[in-house]
């Protein structure tokens, strides 16, 4: 059974979420409703927890700052957010941190059976054959007693969408609106509660090839009232399809010409070449062995991973340079660099200059 626990500031809210699912009706075991932050971080480190789910706010903590810790602490527990109309912003915050979804509060039993039905399936897609639940035909069971299969998003999404394929993504939305449309028990609501996954896993994929999000968002908090107050399907489909095809024009501007591992390779350095990157660390992110991955990057680049990131750091070296009047021990520190020494040889050897020599004569 796949180990549950929930935690929120209300005792009536915690107990009515605790008993509105018949938990292991669904492989699923509730192992605590919490109050306190505390012995929730202490049992969620010292017992393998798989799904938490997280009612913000509270007098106290917002929930974010437990994400935060969980993530630090390299906990790989999926979590749902519980959230109120006012509390949109807190969302925000959650959605980079990794969060498989948010539900607004008062919870519909059915949405949130759905949304853990869903996330149970993503755990067992870890440790089994990846099933694409949105192609299949209806007869197919997916081993839950429900009306229809729990919400996946088709791993092939990421691909068709940096590829700009936008026939088949549209097509992909035709099929989960169609086939929701068709299944007993659908609703409004379970609708919208997709349509929010599938727009916070844009959202996310786009973050990762260091896009600008809020370019094409705006405000976050709107985006969410947006999804909440359609009236019916038909409207929801429209807005959902218009949205990816912005995610994906905002992919076309970036042009991706690498593939999806390399192009996410390259916007981790573009985003993060003043910390201390490593081909190791980025496998380990990337989930991808270094050898393969370093091989990878030469292939498609046509360079070194360290030369590529070298490139980049005395690229924004000359910006700051000639665009700021830091001293150059600070912009060695902004650019990666924390030996100044290091720092003169390779910018030397790029531009063949010093960065003293560099911005006194670009002053000129």
């Amino acid at each position: 059974m796949y180990k549950v626990l929930i935690i929120g500031s209300d005792p009536n809210e915690l107990n009515t979420l605790a008993t509105t699912v018949t938990w292991k009706d669904h492989n699923l075991e509730l192992i605590g409703s919490l109050l306190d932050k505390e012995r929730a971080l202490r049992l969620l480190e010292t017992t393998a927890v798989d799904i938490l789910i997280i009612s913000i706010p509270s007098p106290h903590w917002d929930g974010i700052e437990l994400l935060r810790l969980l993530r630090s602490r390299k906990l790989n527990t999926r979590c749902i957010f519980l959230a109120d109309y006012g509390d949109f912003g807190n969302v925000q915050k959650a959605i980079p941190l990794g969060i498989e979804n948010f539900l607004l509060k008062p919870v519909e039993p059915q949405v949130l059976l759905e949304t853990l039905l869903g996330t149970v399936e993503k755990l067992r897609q870890t440790s089994a054959p990846r099933i694409s639940y949105e192609l299949l035909p209806a007869s197919v069971s997916t081993g839950f007693e429900n009306e229809f299969p729990p919400f996946q998003i088709d791993p092939e999404l990421e691909k068709m969408m940096i590829n700009q394929e936008y026939s088949r993504c549209h097509s992909y939305l035709d099929q989960l609106f169609s086939r929701v449309s068709r299944s007993a028990g659908a609703s409004l609501a379970i609708m919208r509660n997709y349509v929010i996954e599938l727009v916070i896993f844009i959202i996310n994929l786009m973050r990762s090839y260091n896009i600008d999000v809020s370019a094409m968002i705006g405000d976050s908090a709107a985006l969410f009232y947006n999804i909440l107050n359609f009236q019916n399907i038909h409207d929801l489909h429209i807005w959902t399809q218009g949205f990816m095809h912005s995610a994906i024009k905002a992919m076309d501007n970036r042009n991706l010409h690498f593939s999806p591992c390399i192009a996410r390779a390259v916007a981790h350095i573009e985003k993060n070449f003043s910390q201390d990157i490593s081909l190791k660390t980025m496998a380990y992110d990337l989930n991808i062995n270094a050898a393969y991955l370093g091989q990878l990057f030469k292939a498609e680049t046509g360079q070194l991973f360290s030369a590529y990131l070298n490139q980049i750091r005395i690229e924004n070296a000359k910006k700051l340079l000639l665009n700021t009047p830091l001293a150059l021990n600070d912009i060695s520190q902004q650019c990666g660099y924390t030996n100044i020494s290091y720092f003169y040889n390779i910018f030397k050897k790029h531009t063949g200059q010093t960065p003293s020599q560099y911005r006194k004569a670009k002053a000129i």
